[in-house]
């Protein structure tokens, strides 16, 4: 079961949760956490049939909590991202801008 908490640890942390120890950082890293997930997924797909009920109430409840987060994390960023987007004024394109007085009289 500590192969278990080490995936966990490294979701929590890539999820932005817990700090990361060797960076000290704190910002979400959503890849990485998707890979720890998927790693404890496979895992309970493999060890299926052969862990006691302690074993896979702890493998299912922290796969519960970690996708739980995973989707809150995503749309969190999703959100902030978009209320960047609307914050920020698009720049006029190219063909948008006006004509100088040298282009329109040619």
């Amino acid at each position: 079961m500590e192969l278990v908490l080490i995936f966990q640890q490294a979701a929590w942390q890539g999820l932005g949760k817990v700090q990361d120890q060797a960076s000290g950082n704190t910002e979400p890293n959503l890849p990485q956490a998707s890979h720890a997930i998927d790693m404890l997924a496979m895992l309970q797909n493999k060890t299926d049939g052969n862990l006691n009920e302690t074993e896979q109430k702890l493998l299912a409840n922290a796969l519960t909590q970690l996708r739980l987060n995973f989707v809150d994390t995503q749309n969190q960023q999703s959100a902030t991202k978009s209320e960047a987007s609307a914050e920020t004024p698009a720049e006029p394109k190219e063909d948008d801008a006006p004509e100088s007085e040298s282009e329109s009289s040619n």
